[in-house]
């Protein structure tokens, strides 16, 4: 039996729940007035309307019957309790921020910019994942970087963006010069006045002369000028 115990002289009930009654070295203790040892009877919270109902509970302490008892008591909110409960309801919801709905505005507001523009907000756009039906056009962060589909298609683990161009292409800030890739086609070639770096991060920048350049520094000098 759980109990609890209850000082008479000051109406205050001074202890925890004892799951086995109060015990010393697993033995029964006695009590002496004004302390008590009474039955603790929680009861279960009546049903009732949360919009219109308010809901409170008391302790009953009997030092005759032993028991410490729960009652409750329903009643109908005043029409300045429900004002203010909505009220209060509603500053909760103003206040509230989904970051989903807050990262697809962001989007929004961004999607005039120039891509160059675009990925200086790369936190706002969805990540990449497995599987995913992805479109062409659609944007995508993956390792902190941009990327942009070229082919439609759904995600696979051994297709991640950064290893294959024929799917996708990475936008860059436009004081970021990437490695040179092998491009797969015209809508990844180098245009005129693209920069890269070739044939790693650490070497040299080349800028292509042509348009719709597909071949490296290497394969054919006569599409890169060495930048200074």
């Amino acid at each position: 039996m759980k109990t609890i115990l209850y000082n008479a002289d000051t109406n205050e009930r001074i202890s925890g729940v004892f799951k086995n009654g109060y015990l010393v070295d697993d033995q029964p203790q006695p009590v002496d007035p004004p302390i008590f040892e009474l039955e603790y009877k929680p009861t279960p919270m009546p049903t009732h309307d949360a919009e219109t109902e308010a809901v409170s509970a008391i302790w009953i302490p009997d030092t005759i019957l032993k028991t410490y008892t729960q009652v409750w008591t329903v009643r109908a909110l005043t029409d300045e309790e429900r004002t203010a409960e909505i009220n209060a309801q509603a500053t909760q919801k103003e206040q509230e921020l989904n970051p989903v709905e807050i990262k697809q505005a962001l989007r929004l507001t961004i999607a005039d910019l120039p891509e160059t523009e675009q990925v200086k907000y790369v936190s706002t756009y969805p990540a990449w994942k497995v599987p995913l039906a992805v479109q062409v056009g659609e944007k995508y962060q993956y390792n902190g970087v941009l990327y942009k589909v070229v082919q439609s298609h759904t995600t696979q683990l051994d297709w991640p963006p950064d290893l294959v161009p024929a799917l996708w292409i990475q936008v860059n800030a436009p004081d970021v010069i990437p490695v040179w890739v092998q491009p797969t086609g015209a809508h990844d070639a180098y245009q005129t006045g693209d920069k890269v770096h070739y044939p790693t991060i650490t070497d040299p920048v080349y800028k292509s002369k042509i348009d719709y350049n597909v071949w490296s520094p290497a394969v054919y000098p006569q599409g890169w000028e060495l930048v200074p």
